[in-house]
């Protein structure tokens, strides 16, 4: 029998199952109540994110203290960062991107001279 009992279990893994979108720490502590020291939580998720398991999105500001930070599993797909930025999250700037839709490009021929008309005057003016 041991004398003293560990504060927190040390062969942990976090339990990614269960978690779609996006989620805080709060939201892993929730889902793997076996972490009883949040500290010990945090440098999991941060060896996850370092190893490529979860991305970090961006934060959530609260008004008042640190800001919470947003987490999602890898690859993150278009519909999870939407989702975030409807949530109010302040994603980081490779999130924040503006897609394209189209783009027209009107012809004027009197703007754009053609490459023939262009050489003609050249030679015109060579041969004067």
């Amino acid at each position: 029998m041991k004398k003293t009992n560990r504060k927190n279990n040390t062969n942990l893994n976090i339990d990614w199952s269960g978690i779609n979108g996006h989620f805080t720490i709060e939201t892993i502590h929730s889902k793997n109540p076996q972490y009883t020291a949040v500290i010990t939580l945090r440098t999991h998720v941060k060896d996850a994110e370092t190893n490529g398991v979860i991305a970090e999105l961006g934060t959530i500001h609260n008004g008042k203290g640190r800001p919470k930070k947003a987490y999602a599993l890898t690859p993150v797909s278009s519909n999870v960062i939407e989702n975030a930025r409807n949530a109010g999250i302040n994603l980081h700037e490779q999130y924040n991107t503006v897609a394209v839709v189209n783009v027209s490009v009107a012809d004027n021929d009197s703007a754009v001279e053609s490459e023939s008309d262009i050489t003609e005057q050249t030679q015109a003016r060579v041969n004067a």
